[in-house]
C-alpha cells in the first residue's frame, strides 16, 4: 500500500465515493471548531516554525466499476470522510475569496446510500457552525484560512497537506473487495473509532450492490425507507424511561439490544451460524453476515427476513413500554436481577431480556403478566438466614432458618430490604389510577437509590465518632428538643454534653479517655431513648422494614438524625429533576414521610406505632401478592 504527502489543492477535481458500509457525516461542533482553530493557528505560526499543516491520513482505493461507468477515476474514500467533508464545507464558505477558476474545482463526495434525515441534520449543523465561527473570528481569519487551504502556486510552502494512502491491487487481493473493504477500513482507522458491529450490520441491510440489476432501483427505495425507519427506532429507543425499563445497559447503540434478539433467533434456527466465531464486539455482525452469505440471488430474501425479525423485536419492546403494567413488571424484574447480579455483563442482561421476549411471543398476554409476577416473586422472596449473631436469634431452633418479613432488619438483611422496598415503590406506580405515574427506572439506577434510611433516627454510638460528628449530633438533638418543647425533660443530660463539648474544645484528647467517653455515651443513650419512647419504638423495630425507606447515598447523609418532620423538609428540598444532576426521592419514600399510609395521622413529628403498622401492612400486602404466586 503506497502513500505520499499531497497538497490539499492536489485533491481538487478528484471524485470520491463513500461506500455504503460507512456511517454518514457525524462531526460535532467541537471537532469542527478545533479544525478551524488549528488552521488559523497554523497560519499565524507557519512563518516561524511550521512548513505545512498535515491532516491525518486519507485512505482510498480506486473503484474500478464506478470509474468505468463515469469514464473518469473514482476513488472509494475508505478513511477520511469526516475530515474531507468538513474541509469541503469550509471551502464553500471561503470560495468568495478565491479566484473564480478555483471556486468550481473542489473535489466531489458522493454516497452509495441515500442521505437520511440524520445525515442532513449533521451537515446543516456543520455549515451553521462554520458560518458562526467565521463571524466570531472576522474576515481576516477567514482570509488566512483561505490562504493556507488554497495558496498562491508560487508560495505554497506553508499550506495544508494530507497523508494519502492508496490501497493498491495487492492489498485489495490480500483483504478482498466489496464487503471485505469493511475489514480494510477497520485495519486502517488509525486509532479513530472503528465501525461498530451495529454500523456494520446497518451497512449489510442498506447496501444495494449485491442485488441483480433489475432489482436495484426498487431495492434502493426500500433501503432508503428502512434507513429512515432505523433512525426512528434508534431515536425512540433513546427514551430514558424505555431504556431504563431495560436496565440501562451500556450499548454503543440502543438498537444493539434488538440486533442481539435477531442473532439469538438466528442461532436457535441455524446453530451452525455461530461456529468458529469468537465472542467479541463484532459477534452479532459476523453471525448475520454468515447468515446472508454471498449469493446475490438470495440476498434480498435474507435481508427481508432479518428486517422482519428486527421489526418484531422493536414491536415487542415498545409494546412492553406502552403497556403500563408490563412497563413496570418488566422494569422491576430486570432491576431486581441487576441488584442481585451487580457484576453481570451486558450479554447477561441481553439474554435475560431475550428470554422474556421468547416467553412474550409464545404465551397469551394474560399468561405473560402472571409469568412476570412469578419471576418477580422469586426475586424478592426473602433469602437471608438467621445466625447466632442476629438480633432475631432466640434459640438454637432459630439458627439457619429464613427471616420472616417482619423480622428482616438493617445490616443483616440489607439486600432483602432493598429489593422489597423497590417492589413497593414500583407497585405504587403500577397501580396509579390514571396510569400517568411511571416509576423512573433510569433515575433509580443513575442516582443509585439503594441506600436504606431509618425513618425514625437510629441510636448513636460514640465508638469511632469524631469530635466534629459528635458536635453536629449534639446541636441537632438540642435543637430538636427545643423545637418540640421537651428540652427541660433532658436538661441533665444536655448539661453533661455541653460540658463535654467545652472540655473537648480545650483538650482534643479528652474524648479519648474511656471514662469520659462512657459518661458521654450514657447521656447520648438517654436522649436517644427519650426520643424512642416518644415514638414508641425499640431497638428491634428500629432496624426492621417498618422503619426503612429507600433514598440515595447523599440524601441519606443529608437526613442525618433528624425527626421525621425535619427529614420531610429535607427530602422536599433535595429532590431535583435536573438532567445532569438529578436526585430521585422514590414515591413510597415520599408517601412514608408524609404518613400517606396512616388512615388518620395525629402527630407529624414522630414515626408512631400506628404509622409503622399501616406502612408494614402495605408492604406485606404487596410482598404476598407476588410471593404467593410462586
Amino acid at each position: 500500500m503506497a502513500f505520499i504527502i499531497k497538497h490539499f489543492v492536489d485533491l481538487f477535481n478528484y471524485k470520491f465515493n463513500i461506500p455504503s458500509y460507512q456511517r454518514g457525516y457525524r462531526w460535532e461542533k467541537k471537532q469542527i471548531e478545533d479544525l478551524l482553530s488549528d488552521l488559523a493557528e497554523f497560519k499565524n505560526s507557519c512563518s516561524e516554525n511550521k512548513s505545512f499543516y498535515c491532516l491525518q491520513p486519507v485512505v482510498v482505493t480506486k473503484n474500478n466499476k464506478l470509474s468505468s461507468e463515469k469514464g473518469e477515476d473514482v476513488y472509494d474514500l475508505i478513511d477520511g470522510q469526516q475530515r474531507l467533508t468538513t474541509l469541503r464545507l469550509i471551502f464553500h464558505q471561503i470560495a468568495e475569496m478565491l479566484p473564480k477558476d478555483i471556486q468550481s474545482q473542489i473535489y466531489t463526495i458522493d454516497y452509495e446510500r441515500n442521505a437520511t434525515p440524520i445525515d442532513v441534520f449533521f451537515v446543516n449543523r456543520a455549515n451553521d457552525t462554520i458560518e458562526e465561527w467565521f463571524k466570531q473570528h472576522g474576515a481576516m481569519t477567514k482570509a488566512h484560512i483561505a490562504e493556507v487551504l488554497c495558496p498562491n502556486p508560487d508560495h505554497n510552502e506553508h499550506d495544508v497537506r494530507v497523508i494519502w494512502y492508496d490501497v493498491d491491487e495487492e492489498t485489495v487481493a490480500l483483504y478482498g473487495s466489496n464487503m471485505e473493504s469493511v475489514d480494510i477500513f477497520n485495519r486502517l482507522n488509525y486509532g479513530k473509532t472503528s465501525l461498530t458491529s451495529t454500523e456494520l450490520i446497518k451497512a449489510l441491510f442498506f447496501q444495494c450492490d449485491h442485488y441483480p440489476d433489475n432489482e436495484k432501483t426498487l431495492r434502493k427505495q426500500i433501503a432508503f425507507s428502512r434507513s429512515c425507519e432505523w433512525d426512528i427506532m434508534e431515536k425512540n429507543l433513546q427514551n430514558p424511561f424505555l431504556w431504563g425499563m431495560l436496565g440501562v445497559m451500556d450499548y454503543n447503540s440502543h438498537i444493539d439490544v434488538l440486533l442481539s434478539f435477531v442473532v439469538r433467533r438466528l442461532l436457535d434456527e441455524h446453530p451452525k451460524l455461530g461456529d468458529n466465531i469468537s465472542d467479541d464486539k463484532d459477534y452479532n455482525y459476523r453471525v448475520i453476515n454468515n447468515y446472508i452469505g454471498n449469493n446475490p440471488n438470495q440476498w434480498g430474501k435474507m435481508i427481508d427476513t432479518l428486517w422482519e425479525k428486527l421489526q418484531d423485536s422493536y414491536v415487542v419492546i415498545t409494546n412492553w413500554y406502552s403497556n403500563h403494567q408490563w412497563y413496570h413488571l418488566v422494569g422491576l424484574y430486570i432491576s431486581l436481577f441487576k441488584l442481585k447480579n451487580k457484576k453481570a455483563k451486558d450479554k447477561e442482561f441481553s439474554n435475560l431480556i431475550f428470554n422474556l421476549y421468547q416467553t412474550y411471543i409464545s404465551l397469551p398476554k394474560s399468561t405473560f403478566t402472571n409469568h412476570l409476577k412469578r419471576l418477580i416473586g422469586k426475586e424478592i422472596k426473602i433469602s437471608s438466614t438467621i445466625s447466632e449473631k442476629s438480633i432475631m436469634y432466640r434459640s438454637e431452633s432459630d439458627k439457619g432458618r429464613k427471616y420472616e418479613l417482619q423480622e428482616i432488619c438493617y445490616n443483616e438483611c440489607n439486600q432483602d430490604l432493598i429489593r422489597i422496598l423497590l417492589l413497593l415503590n414500583v407497585d405504587i406506580s403500577l397501580h396509579d389510577i390514571n396510569e400517568r405515574m411511571c416509576f423512573p427506572f433510569h433515575l433509580f439506577h443513575k442516582c443509585k437509590t439503594t441506600s436504606l434510611e431509618h425513618i425514625h433516627p437510629q441510636n448513636l454510638s460514640l465508638e469511632g465518632l469524631t469530635f466534629e460528628d459528635f458536635c453536629s449530633w449534639f446541636e441537632r438533638k438540642e435543637q430538636e428538643l427545643n423545637r418540640i418543647g421537651k428540652a427541660d425533660k433532658m436538661s441533665e443530660y444536655l448539661e453533661v454534653l455541653r460540658n463535654a463539648k467545652k472540655e473537648m474544645e480545650n483538650d482534643k484528647k479528652w474524648f479519648d479517655n474511656d471514662s469520659n467517653r462512657t459518661i458521654c455515651q450514657k447521656a447520648v443513650t438517654a436522649i436517644d431513648a427519650y426520643f424512642n419512647e416518644l415514638a414508641k419504638i425499640d431497638e428491634t423495630l428500629m432496624h426492621s422494614i417498618q422503619n426503612m425507606a429507600l433514598v440515595d447515598k447523599d440524601t441519606n447523609a443529608a437526613l442525618q438524625n433528624y425527626l421525621i418532620d425535619k427529614k420531610r423538609e429535607i427530602l422536599k428540598r433535595r429532590e431535583s429533576h435536573d438532567l445532569k444532576n438529578p436526585v430521585l426521592v422514590p414515591i413510597a419514600t415520599k408517601m412514608v414521610f408524609n404518613k400517606f399510609f396512616t388512615a388518620s395521622p395525629t402527630d407529624m413529628k414522630y414515626w408512631t406505632e400506628d404509622d409503622r403498622s399501616a406502612y408494614f401492612n402495605e408492604i406485606r400486602r404487596v410482598y404476598e401478592e407476588y410471593t404467593n404466586l410462586i
